[in-house]
């Protein structure tokens, strides 16, 4: 129905849309929720004009708008969307519509850093995203901003059609698909050579990046090309990736550092002035690889003042862990000077603390540690590891998503959350050797393993027998799965267990025949199978506590590239290990880079260990 008689009815509301830009990105149903979750800069006289009776996403909602033959008002936002606060300000608080949407519809609003599910099966291109459904909760139409009098008009129209046409109204189709079959049977070479080639067609020339406006940053993509500069040796793709870097610092808060989410224009140099956790961690991960590959110093000052700003804004020092985001305040921004921000109010910060960003932060934060010799930052993220996995895991059941500013954590079952926070762990095992994060890391691949891949790869969420509404759908984000590919390698080369590359092979295999229409957003899968296919074991052998072998770890622990994973072994507390694999220790400690069951001569210092992973060994050298 996105395209039938609901959607002819919105093409005013669609051009109302220009005036302004979308931003990109069980409780008892007569409790009225804060109609502000969205803003957090209004004074109680504009509270109080704001009178929309948002429900919760829930069945006693649905079970309203079934009884009552009403359509559901879906409201999508955020606390750090501009757009959204002000839809707020103007549309949700306009006399007339607010009447409208009270008597005609059935409001419900999520919060879509809290339910990324709901978001990824109803946003309809930014936000706000406001939608239309059914009492099936199945879409009927939506848009984004719409200023008041277009959402009267509109609404009004909605409500006469849906009255009239009711039965035809329930029959509005899920948005349910099958998945595409793999495209192959076995995963080849030729699968990175051809993201790499859609990289070089999207990329613009003149101010990095891969698309025109807006301007995202894209870390895979910048990883991919440092990673396939390192395999390749050709100078185009480190003068891709450091174009892009040298335009994307535009976005840093040269202030309180800090990255900007995005740009809406070619030249990186209009920001979008949210703060997000994610796009930090992300973009730290590329100014430190780029610092290390290039020696430029300019990488590592960039890659510093975003470590700066997390560490004084958005992580939690007393507990552990890291907040989600700051809003978005272009008048707060666009002073100059740290003396006059600290004059005005600061942007909202949501202390909510996401387990998938979380997890995300704490492997860039133990890269920072190593690439710039820092070890608090090494600390800091242990710490806040250990608060996540200490309030949000469960055994047998994964990761809740998100745990709020009061203490509670809530919503279980997003993939993201268990990749990202096994990653983690595996960071954390590979930078301390401490086997109880091997041990985690394990636990949380079995729950992922057990309910949520199938041949067809990865899906998003663990289903319910009552999920309402699309959530009823599985979808198999890209980056997920990727990352989950990622995850299955290292342990299957970490712990020599198989059945985990067979695990990588089929969430890699599952999305084998959909990879192509990511563009450039692809070039996580070509790291994935990079690393599948030729995947980089590197161990060292010593006293852990020795000096010379903590030198030869930090090295190894250094290395630019996402297919090498590190294991430490104790010469006391793991030589029964040792003396299985049959390593050579006359002389400790000692270096091996191993791929299948080759490995090299032993390397006795980091010299001879950084000249080795230049050139490193394959399975079938």
């Amino acid at each position: 129905m996105r395209l039938g008689l609901m959607q002819r009815i919105l093409r005013g509301a669609a051009n109302a849309q220009k005036t302004a830009p979308a931003t990109f990105g069980t409780e008892p149903v007569n409790k009225v929720i804060n109609p502000y979750v969205f803003h957090r800069r209004m004074d109680q006289k504009e509270l109080s004009q704001h009178t929309v009776q948002w429900r919760p996403w829930g069945k006693a909602a649905f079970k309203e708008a079934m009884d009552e033959r009403k359509p559901i008002l879906l409201s999508l936002g955020a606390v750090w969307c501009h757009w959204c606060h002000v839809m707020d300000k103007t549309s949700f608080s306009d006399p007339a519509v607010v009447e409208l949407i009270n008597s005609k519809f059935i409001p419900i609003r999520v919060d879509i850093d809290k339910r990324p599910d709901i978001r990824d099966r109803y946003n309809f291109g930014g936000y706000p995203t406001t939608a239309i459904l059914n009492g099936k909760g199945h879409v009927l139409t939506g848009a984004t901003f719409v200023p008041p009098r277009q959402l009267e008009n509109m609404l009004g129209q909605i409500h006469q059609v849906y009255t009239s046409k009711y039965d035809q109204m329930l029959l509005a189709p899920s948005e349910k698909r099958k998945p595409p079959e793999p495209g192959m049977d076995a995963l080849d070479e030729n699968i990175m050579p051809f993201i790499v080639s859609i990289l070089t067609s999207a990329f613009d020339a003149e101010m990095g990046g891969f698309s025109m406006e807006p301007k995202f940053p894209a870390p895979s993509a910048i990883t991919l090309l440092l990673l396939n500069h390192a395999r390749t040796g050709e100078a185009k793709y480190i003068d891709m990736a450091t174009l892009t870097l040298n335009n994307m610092k535009r976005l840093l808060d040269e202030v309180e550092g800090g990255l900007f989410r995005y740009s809406v224009t070619r030249d990186w140099a209009t920001p979008h002035y949210e703060k997000m956790l994610d796009t930090n961690a992300g973009a730290l991960m590329n100014y430190l690889d780029a610092f290390s590959v290039t020696g430029n110093a300019e990488y590592k000052r960039v890659a510093q003042r975003i470590l700066d700003y997390i560490e004084t804004t958005l992580c939690d020092g007393q507990r552990g862990g890291f907040y989600g985001s700051q809003d978005a305040d272009e008048e707060y921004y666009k002073l100059a000077t740290l003396t006059e921000r600290k004059k005005a109010n600061a942007p909202f910060i949501d202390k909510t603390i996401y387990a998938d960003s979380d997890g995300q932060m704490i492997c860039a934060f133990f890269r920072a540690a190593v690439v710039l010799d820092k070890p608090r930052y090494h600390e800091l993220a242990l710490k806040g590891l250990g608060f996540l996995m200490k309030n949000l895991f469960v055994d047998k059941s994964g990761m809740y998503h998100y745990y709020t500013e009061d203490g509670k954590a809530d919503v279980q079952g997003i993939a993201a959350d268990n990749v990202w926070c096994a990653l983690a762990c595996i960071a954390a095992y590979e930078h301390t050797a401490d086997v109880r994060w091997l041990t985690l890391a394990e636990k949380l691949a079995a729950f992922i393993a057990r309910n949520l891949v199938d041949k067809y790869g990865l899906h998003d969420r663990l289903s319910q027998p009552d999920d309402l509404g699309e959530l009823a759908n599985k979808q198999r984000p890209l980056e997920d799965n990727t990352m989950a590919a990622h995850l299955f390698t290292s342990l299957a080369i970490l712990t020599d267990n198989e059945k985990y590359m067979k695990t990588a092979e089929t969430i890699l295999l599952g999305l084998s025949g959909a990879f192509e229409t990511y563009g450039h957003l692809a070039a996580s899968y070509a790291i994935a199978v990079e690393h599948f296919l030729h995947p980089v074991k590197i161990i060292i052998i010593g006293k852990a506590a020795d000096d010379k072998t903590k030198r030869l770890w930090h090295a190894a622990l250094k290395a630019v590239d996402p297919c090498t994973d590190v294991l430490l072994l104790d010469v006391e507390k793991d030589k029964k290990q040792i003396a299985e694999a049959a390593y050579p220790t006359s002389r400790l400690p000692v270096a091996f880079l191993c791929a299948g069951k080759r490995c090299s001569p032993p390397l006795l210092d980091e010299g001879e260990l950084q000249k080795a992973l230049k050139c490193p060994p394959t399975a079938s050298s």
